[in-house]
C-alpha cells in the first residue's frame, strides 16, 4: 500500500505561498535574539564597569606586607604569623589588603602593642567583607565564622588611615583581615 500524502497544515500552506510572510517571522526572531543580546552585553559592561580600576595594583611579598603594616600600625605583625597575604592599589587613596594567619594570644599582643589599632575587636562586627576587597582568590572574609573586627582611623603625618579589621577563628588559629585606606595630604 502507497504512503498516504501527508496532510499540509495552513501554516506550511501560507509558508509556500507567501514566502515574505517567512522572512518576516525569521527577521523578528533574530532581532528578538539580538535584543537579548545587547541587554546581555550591557548588563555585564554596566556590572564588570562597577568595580572601579585602580591606577596602579601591586601584589606584595610577605616581608613587603610586614614592613607596610608595621609602618602603618606602629607595631610589628606577629612573628609567627603564617600565611600571609597583600595587596595594594592605588584609587587616588591607596588601598592595601592583608590576610594572615595568627594564634589568639598573639592575635591580642599585636593589638595591645599597635598604638593605633584598639586593644580588642568588637565580637560579631564584620568590618571587611569579600566584596569589598580585591578579586583574587585569597580574599574571602565572608567565609570566616566566630568573627569579631573593627573600624578605626588616625593621623599619619600629613596623610591619614583608615583601617577595618576583621578576625575570624578556623580551629585552634585567628585568620586577619585588614584593609587600610592611606589618604595622602588630608
Amino acid at each position: 500500500m502507497p504512503n498516504p500524502k501527508p496532510s499540509d497544515s495552513s501554516l506550511w500552506k501560507r509558508v509556500r505561498q507567501d514566502r515574505w510572510w517567512l522572512l518576516a517571522v525569521v527577521l523578528t526572531g533574530l532581532f528578538s535574539l539580538a535584543a537579548v543580546g545587547c541587554i546581555v552585553w550591557a548588563v555585564t559592561a554596566y556590572a564588570g564597569s562597577a568595580r572601579p580600576r585602580p591606577d596602579m595594583l601591586m601584589n606584595m611579598p610577605e616581608e613587603a606586607v610586614r614592613v607596610s603594616v608595621a609602618r602603618l600600625t606602629a607595631a610589628e605583625l606577629p612573628a609567627g604569623a603564617w600565611d600571609m597575604h597583600g595587596q595594594f592599589a592605588m584609587y587616588g587613596s591607596g588601598v592595601l589588603h592583608v590576610r594572615f594567619t595568627t594564634t589568639e594570644r598573639d592575635l591580642y599582643n599585636y593589638l595591645k602593642a599597635s598604638p593605633a589599632l584598639p586593644d580588642a575587636l568588637v565580637p560579631s562586627e564584620r568590618a571587611v567583607t569579600t566584596e569589598l576587597g580585591p578579586p583574587v582568590g585569597w580574599w574571602r572574609p565572608d567565609d570566616l565564622l566566630s568573627i569579631s573586627g573593627c573600624e578605626c582611623d588616625w593621623p599619619a603625618g600629613a596623610d591619614n588611615v583608615a583601617c577595618r579589621v576583621v578576625a575570624g577563628r578556623r580551629g585552634d588559629k585567628m585568620i586577619v583581615y585588614m584593609q587600610f585606606t592611606i589618604d595622602r595630604g588630608r
